[in-house]
C-alpha cells in the first residue's frame, strides 16, 4: 500500500513541476490529458483533438476507459442502433482508433489503460486477463511500443510515466519493480 502510495506521489510530483521544465528555453510548450472517454468519446475526442491541434501541444496522453467494455458505449448506439455486445467487442477498439485517436493527426499520442479496458471479453478473472493482453497488442504503437501497459517516455527532460492499476489488485510487484528502477535512473 505504502508503494502505491508512493508512486502516485511520484507521478504527481513530475506532471505538478511539467511548467518548470526546461528552463534554458525561451519557448513555451504543452501538452493535453483526458480520459474516461467510455460512452461519449466519438462525441467529446474530435473537439478535444481540434482544440489540441490549434494549441500546438506536443502530445496527447488519454488515461484510459476508453469504452465501456461491459455494455454497449451510448455513442455507438446513436451511430445505427444498439449492436448486440459480441458485435460491439468486435468493433469497440477500432471504433475508438477511428472516432478517438485518428482525430489528433499528426499530434504524438499517448494510451494509459482503465479498467474498462479489461472488460472486454467479460468480466471474470479469465476474461480481464485476456482483454489486459489483447490491450497491450492492439495499442503497442500508443504504449511507445511497451510489451506492458505501464511504460514512460521524455519530453523537454522530463519523463512521463504511465502506470497501470487496471486490476483491483493495483500495481504488481514487477511494475513496481519497473518504477524503482525508473525513478533510479532519473535521480
Amino acid at each position: 500500500m505504502v508503494r502505491q502510495a508512493l508512486s502516485l506521489i511520484a507521478f504527481v510530483f513530475v506532471i505538478a513541476f511539467v511548467s518548470t521544465a526546461d528552463q534554458g528555453s525561451d519557448k513555451p510548450w504543452r501538452f493535453a490529458v483526458s480520459g474516461d472517454s467510455r460512452n461519449c468519446g466519438d462525441v467529446v475526442m474530435p473537439g478535444i483533438s481540434k482544440s489540441v491541434l490549434a494549441h500546438e501541444v506536443e502530445f496527447y496522453w488519454h488515461l484510459g476507459d476508453f469504452r465501456i467494455g461491459y455494455d454497449v458505449d451510448e455513442d455507438m448506439q446513436q451511430s445505427g442502433g444498439k449492436p448486440s455486445i459480441a458485435e460491439y467487442h468486435k468493433t469497440a477498439w477500432e471504433d475508438f482508433i477511428t472516432h478517438q485517436v485518428e482525430p489528433f493527426n499528426t499530434t504524438v499520442v499517448h494510451l494509459g489503460i482503465g479498467n474498462h479496458e479489461t472488460y472486454m471479453h467479460g468480466r471474470t478473472k479469465e476474461d480481464e486477463k485476456l482483454s489486459h493482453a489483447e490491450f497491450i497488442t492492439k495499442f503497442s504503437k500508443w504504449l511507445g511500443g511497451s510489451k506492458t501497459a505501464y511504460y514512460r517516455w521524455k519530453v523537454h527532460h522530463l519523463d512521463f510515466i504511465n502506470m497501470d492499476n487496471s486490476s483491483n489488485a493495483g500495481f504488481d510487484e514487477s511494475q513496481m519493480t519497473w518504477l524503482e528502477q525508473v525513478l533510479k535512473e532519473d535521480r
